[in-house]
């Protein structure tokens, strides 16, 4: 496995960096996921730092609303890229490995990782060490945001997918195949991904150039392990279902003192296939297909939402106290836990507890 970064930019940015921009620049996997964190951005009204910042798919968006930007990432090749075709003088790049960088004295309302990036952090050790470089980014009240697809255990078991055709994309007058290799080691949860991008002009193949790399996958206990242990440590361990548009979380008050019991996330896992029931009520187009609510507590604030992977995550340490009330509630059939082990519905739980919801498109992987 390719652990070196410099050797990483060779295995993987020099060519990925020359064809991104037209792999991507309609392909569904990515979803709506630009416009999510654009939003999430102009909510902070402040700095924003993007992990993997790679050509600037989202970055560009977000550095259009003059924000100050900055990018970081550890392929010098797609730095190039993205300063061939910046124009913004309000963005800043960095190349720098995610899990080791240091900007100094500056702070960011928001820092994300778009499109998986997280998942290229293959160890525990790097993933923390990044989690606690963004702890020491953030501006108080700051939020870090970001997505990883959800595994599909029916496909993780396939120890090898042989080659076929992924993508066709046009790039400069050629038409190009991306063929696909994937190789997993479920033990380790890593799965290896080998690109071969075969160019060809009327029919006639011209040659081919290769990538590869890593994608750690993920299990919902370990995100929120990740999250709480080194953003929120003093928040409760959120609550995800990954089967359908369901919602849950411990809501209960303190009959004592009349405060929350438990911090409190509300969270909603959803394929990118279904529309979830309460869509109509995201603050972003009507046109999404997943929600999540985001709740506040003394301190700290966490929602998680699918995104062009599936789960979005999104922490905020230092969050205001005060409780805002929710445009929605989860469906009646839904329910909820309270820490003194009853039950009663949703809506009860947001009249009670006021969440706020923010949400976007998502797929499984």
């Amino acid at each position: 496995m390719v652990s070196d970064v410099s050797e990483l930019d060779d295995a993987y940015g020099r060519t990925t960096a020359r064809f991104y921009d037209a792999a991507y620049q309609d392909n569904p996997q990515t979803g709506r996921d630009a416009e999510f964190y654009r939003a999430l951005a102009r909510e902070g009204a402040g700095p924003v730092l993007e992990l993997g910042c790679g050509t600037g798919r989202v970055l560009l968006r977000i550095a259009e609303d003059g924000f100050p930007c900055t990018g970081l990432d550890a392929s010098r090749h797609m730095l190039d890229a993205l300063r061939a075709k910046s124009t913004f003088p309000n963005l800043r790049l960095v190349h720098a490995p995610m899990q080791r960088f240091d900007l100094g004295r500056d702070r960011f309302g928001l820092v994300y990782a778009a499109f998986r990036v997280f998942q290229h952090l293959y160890t525990v050790e790097d993933q923390l060490a990044c989690l606690e470089c963004v702890r020491r980014h953030l501006a108080p009240g700051g939020r870090l945001a970001f997505d990883v697809f959800r595994p599909r255990l029916e496909r993780m078991v396939q120890l090898e997918e042989p080659e076929h055709l992924e993508l066709r994309f046009e790039h400069e007058g050629e038409t190009v195949s991306r063929f696909t290799t994937v190789k997993r080691d479920p033990a380790a949860q890593l799965l290896s991904v080998h690109f071969r991008y075969e160019r060809s002009r009327d029919g006639a193949v011209l040659g081919n150039e290769e990538a590869h790399f890593h994608m750690r996958w993920f299990t919902r206990f370990e995100l929120e392990h990740r999250t709480r242990t080194m953003i929120a440590p003093k928040m409760a361990r959120p609550s995800m279902r990954s089967t359908g548009a369901s919602s849950s979380g411990s809501s209960a008050r303190s009959r004592r003192s009349g405060t929350p019991a438990a911090r409190r996330i509300w969270s909603a896992m959803k394929r990118f296939t279904r529309p979830a029931p309460w869509s109509r009520c995201s603050t972003l187009p009507s046109t999404a297909e997943a929600a999540s609510s985001t709740s506040r507590s003394g301190g700290t604030r966490i929602s998680t939402a699918p995104n062009s992977a599936s789960v979005s995550t999104v922490v905020t340490p230092g969050a205001n106290s005060a409780w805002r009330k929710s445009s929605c509630t989860a469906p009646k059939q839904a329910r909820t836990r309270s820490s003194s082990g009853g039950y009663h519905s949703p809506r009860r739980a947001a009249a009670e507890n006021q969440a706020e919801t923010v949400s976007t498109g998502g797929r499984s992987a």
